[in-house]
């Protein structure tokens, strides 16, 4: 599964990673992505954690670069409660607040400039999501996932 999973990133979905011809990520499909990867991480040989974690890496950086904007997230074509759900789910999955959620690797990862501190970040998503009013199951779960982020960075302001 983790061979395929690698092998197909250039394809389009459903075959693939990309969302179409043109956008190399997005966070839904970044977010189902290292699901697979993070199922399959106890199970892969060194060579391939190497190769998953270069692309794990990838996908953050481009999360925090291109997908972050401001207090939300670029919505790419779906609604606004769709690009914080797989946004803040992809933070999560990834480690990005929580270190013993960080699978594919037990250092920080280096972050692109400009990016805010992860405390900084969780609590300017957590203020622009509470602006959307969204209620939903979706919805409770983007304020769960920053709740739980804002405790996780509140005493190092930093990686947790």
């Amino acid at each position: 599964m983790i061979d395929t999973t690698l092998a197909i990133k250039p394809l389009c979905y459903p075959m693939g990673w990309k969302s179409d011809a043109y956008t190399q990520y997005s966070n839904h499909n970044n977010y189902d992505v290292l699901t697979i990867l993070s199922r399959g991480w106890p199970h892969m040989p060194s060579a391939r954690k190497d190769e998953a974690r270069a692309e794990i890496a990838a996908m953050l950086d481009w999360c925090l670069a291109e997908s972050v904007d401001g207090d939300g997230f670029k919505s790419r074509g779906g609604s606004d409660l769709d690009a914080y759900y797989f946004g803040v789910r992809f933070l999560d999955r990834v480690g990005f607040w929580d270190q013993s959620k960080r699978f594919w690797s037990r250092r920080d990862p280096s972050l692109p400039p400009g990016t805010p501190t992860p405390s900084d970040l969780c609590r300017r998503l957590q203020r622009g999501f509470a602006r959307l009013n969204a209620d939903s199951e979706e919805a409770e779960t983007v304020r769960s996932l920053l709740a739980t982020a804002v405790c996780m960075t509140a005493s190092t302001g930093s990686l947790a």
